[in-house]
């Protein structure tokens, strides 16, 4: 079996390009990212073929709040990334008997892949587009800020990729179900859990002196960081401290101007390479991910692999992960009172928090790292191959 990747970015494809290689049925995994940043992926060049140059423009402009325009233009400069794409990979694409592309960037290579007899999957990180659309349009209006819609051509786009694809990859239970909810047959849906590299994720340092929260992610209303902000200003515990690293977004000034102010405690980190985001995540006693809607957030494994536990929503796909109240706490979106209660909970309790810490870092472990990840994989391809 030889099977080909196409991805826009690095996200979990190159985790899954690295574990296939070893299993020794990559083809080729196909990127829009600079070679340069995809050294140590554990994929050898000659599997690696990198395609146009819009996605670094993409990349640079998204770690900075440049304004509401400028991410309009972005998320079209995205959408161009995605389109070429597709159309360099349904040119350049060798004899495969299947190509993992993610979503909104495989509709013609994966009706090349079928025209040759071989199977074209969908990998979507994230929930059926149209809920994406409707519970971030819905949140952006009780909020009164812009919100960044996808485009007719955006959705159209993977609909007719969804219809097409022989099957679609989703990382968990309830991005499974907001497809279910949109009519996508069962038996079309593969759910495979994402792995990680533990080499690179793993306790580093000790717990601050000071008790310490984390959020890691794109710092925007999709990851409910709102929501994070009002809960720690009611809290107003001047005891402990909220780091956040990420790429702060543009509508962020609204919502800061609405709590009447940043709260204290509060520092904005924003974004830092890998090995730094390893000693945050070391030192931090929890990581709250509050969002409205993800498929599953990679940040909740890396974070109980470096023995961090995990207080998130329903919507990020936590309840993939853990059981609520044992190896990290899963509660509903868009609750203050939730995180508030929480975060309330685990300071109080620091001996019960060291050992969700250490259930949480068994746990994530127990999913094996990214070799099992490929295993799985693996195995969900056979099956689609087969016409399972």
């Amino acid at each position: 079996m030889k099977i080909a990747i196409s991805t826009p970015g690095r996200f979990h494809n190159f985790d899954q390009a690295a574990a296939l290689y070893s299993a020794g049925v990559l083809d080729k995994i196909y990127s829009a990212y600079p070679r340069y940043k995809l050294r140590g992926t554990g994929v050898p060049d000659k599997n690696i073929v990198t395609l146009g140059y819009l996605q670094t423009i993409h990349v640079g402009l998204s770690r900075f709040a440049l304004g509401m325009a400028v991410s309009r233009l972005n998320s079209a400069i995205y959408e161009r990334v995605q389109d070429d794409l597709d159309r360099e990979v349904a040119l350049r694409l060798g004899d495969v008997d299947v190509l993992i592309a993610q979503a909104g960037s495989g509709f013609r290579s994966g009706l090349r892949v079928q025209r040759s007899g071989g199977k074209y999957v969908v990998d979507r990180g994230s929930t059926h587009i149209l809920f994406q659309d409707a519970i971030l349009y819905e949140e952006s209006n009780r909020l009164g800020v812009p919100v960044k819609r996808a485009t007719t051509s955006a959705i159209q786009r993977e609909l007719s990729e969804y219809a097409l694809a022989d099957a679609i990859l989703l990382p968990s239970k309830f991005a499974l179900e907001s497809y279910l909810e949109y009519g996508i047959p069962r038996k079309k849906l593969k759910l495979v859990q994402y792995g990680i590299n533990f080499a690179n994720f793993q306790p580093s340092h000790t717990k601050a002196e000071r008790f310490r929260v984390l959020f890691a992610g794109q710092v925007g209303f999709r990851k409910g960081i709102h929501y994070l902000l009002s809960a720690w200003k009611q809290w107003g515990n001047t005891d402990a401290e909220l780091r956040i690293v990420g790429a702060v977004q543009p509508e962020m000034r609204e919502i800061i101007r609405q709590l009447g102010g940043l709260p204290p405690g509060v520092t904005f980190v924003g974004h830092m390479p890998q090995q730094a985001l390893v000693r945050e995540m070391s030192e931090a006693h929890v990581l709250v991910l509050p969002s409205l809607e993800e498929g599953l957030a990679l940040v909740m494994l890396q974070a109980m692999a470096c023995g961090t536990p995990v207080i998130a929503t329903h919507n990020t796909g936590a309840g993939s992960l853990f059981e609520n109240g044992t190896e990290g706490f899963v509660g509903p979106a868009r609750s203050t009172e939730y995180l508030l209660e929480t975060l309330q909970a685990v300071y109080e309790q620091p001996d019960r928090l060291r050992s969700i810490s250490g259930l949480a870092l068994k746990r994530v472990h127990e999913f094996g790292g990214r070799d099992a990840y490929g295993h799985r994989i693996l195995e969900v391809v056979r099956e689609i191959d087969r016409g399972v």
